[in-house]
């Protein structure tokens, strides 16, 4: 389902669905459930982790990264904007950061660990990469990257995909990766905790899938 049907559904239910802006209010409270629920079950069961992540492609720019950061001395390749926020579950915070082929992984950097990681045979083949808000990779010509993660909100995922690929997005009309299952629990919580209310119309039955459509 798409934000917009997502939406629509709901505000039937609370006899508001031509009030667009109450509409945009309830999407906030969509990504506020769907983080919920999905730590939740990823708690539970890590494998599900695969039917939430997403893809981040985002650009980069030469650069000298922070102070703290260990990739220090030359110049790297740096995220031109912050990482969206992720949803932590467990000890993965990144399914994967590479080149946006999804095939080539980088190798991350643990803390004083960088002037090992970044000589070698094979370095050249497998960039290092250090988290700090942004994204630090230690060759400085690489234009963008790719992320694989849980995002909080995947909306604003999209559009920095879109703007980072130049594509025009619709994210209002653009399918929203979340299972029918935890769909069904997203609306349910929203009419009952948010609004206190019962599903008063015969609502259609929301599909549950084993995957995410992307």
């Amino acid at each position: 389902m798409t934000p917009n049907e997502i939406t629509t559904l709901i505000a039937t239910n609370l006899e508001m669905e031509l009030d667009f802006p109450f509409r945009l209010q309830l999407m906030d409270r969509v990504k506020y459930w769907r983080s919920r629920y999905i730590v939740n079950m990823i708690q539970k069961n890590p494998a599900k982790r695969k039917f939430f992540r997403q893809p981040l492609y985002i650009n980069m720019q030469a650069g000298y990264p922070d102070a703290g950061v260990s990739l220090v001395g030359n110049q790297v390749a740096i995220t031109i904007d912050d990482i969206p926020r992720v949803i932590t579950a467990g000890a993965t915070l990144f399914d994967y950061v590479g080149g946006i082929d999804g095939k080539s992984p980088f190798r991350e950097v643990q803390p004083g660990m960088a002037n090992y990681v970044s000589t070698g045979k094979f370095s050249s083949r497998f960039p290092a990469y250090e988290f700090n808000q942004k994204i630090f990779v230690d060759q400085p010509d690489i234009p963008r990257i790719r992320i694989d993660a849980i995002f909080d909100d995947p909306m604003k995922v999209l559009e920095y995909a879109c703007n980072c690929l130049q594509k025009q997005c619709d994210t209002w009309n653009t399918e929203f990766p979340c299972s029918g299952e935890v769909i069904q629990l997203i609306v349910q919580s929203i009419l009952q905790v948010d609004y206190n209310r019962l599903d008063r119309t015969s609502t259609p039955e929301i599909q549950v899938n084993d995957g995410v459509k992307k």
